[in-house]
């Protein structure tokens, strides 16, 4: 059998796709194979709660200063 000339197709998968499955192969299965339920990490749940709370103590404290008036039109 001539096997020389016969082009082995790949289907297309990103870096991170790639990267994750070089990391640990049955991880990359489960997740992106056969898309099982995950739960997200503490750190994650945690990361935002704090990032939204110093985001609406900054817009308060933005909206309290005095140079407010000066950025009346910047969206938020």
């Amino acid at each position: 059998m001539d096997t020389e000339n016969k082009e082995i197709q790949v289907a297309h998968r990103s870096f991170s796709s790639f990267a994750s499955w070089v990391r640990c192969g049955k991880a990359w299965e489960l997740e992106r194979k056969l898309q099982a339920p995950s739960e997200p990490a503490w750190w994650f749940v945690g990361g935002q709660a704090f990032h939204s709370a110093a985001e609406l103590f900054l817009l308060k404290e933005f909206k309290k200063s005095q140079d407010a008036g000066k950025y009346a039109d910047v969206p938020f």
